[in-house]
């Protein structure tokens, strides 16, 4: 103890009469492995380049999608993100192609990824730290939501007349279906 200390003691302990110092609380923190939240970010803006990549057909859109996914790397749960989703699909609708082409299916998962990952890491700070299991809590209603919105692609395709390029999508929407049919009513059994 320093002179200061052995002066000021006595006042603290004067001040402390009748009163017990609340000892600090006994806490562990476990944390598992974690990816941070800056990689999150890029890999936010990931899929989106791929989406724009996909249905690009001028130096405009790029540079347009290059103001917006600059945005989006700054704030994944702005307004950016979702407006590049529109004008993929935008673009994805005045394209010239085939409509149900594979890479509507592709556009599906990468925009929904990038929106979803957006939403989760756009509040964070940069330097924040988010556990994998954290990532993995939200994979369930990703992939429900995916199962869903392929089978409407898949659907879309057959109402038009059109069948899809790739002759096994059927089969891994119908496996993805019963897989969320299987799950859902697995949780309405415990539930009851």
């Amino acid at each position: 103890m320093n002179r200061l200390e052995l002066v000021l003691e006595p006042v603290r302990r004067l001040l402390l009469v009748g009163r017990r110092p609340v000892p600090p609380p006994r806490v562990e923190v476990a944390t598992g492995s974690y990816v941070s939240a800056w990689l999150l970010r890029l890999v936010v803006v990931g899929p989106l380049v791929g989406s724009v990549a996909l249905v690009a057909r001028s130096q405009g859109v790029w540079l347009v999608a290059l103001v917006l996914l600059v945005g989006a790397a700054a704030r994944p749960d702005g307004l950016a993100p979702s407006l590049l989703a529109g004008m993929v699909g935008v673009l994805l609708v005045t394209a010239p192609a085939a409509p149900f082409h594979p890479r509507v299916f592709a556009l599906v998962f990468m925009v929904h990824l990038a929106l979803e990952l957006g939403a989760l890491v756009g509040p964070l700070p940069f330097e924040a730290r988010v556990e994998w299991r954290v990532l993995g809590r939200g994979a369930p209603g990703f992939l429900a939501i995916q199962a869903v919105a392929q089978t409407l692609a898949l659907l879309g395709a057959w109402a038009t007349g059109q069948p899809p390029a790739m002759p096994w999508l059927p089969l891994m929407a119908a496996a993805a279906l019963a897989v969320l049919t299987w799950s859902v009513t697995a949780r309405l059994r415990e539930s009851l």
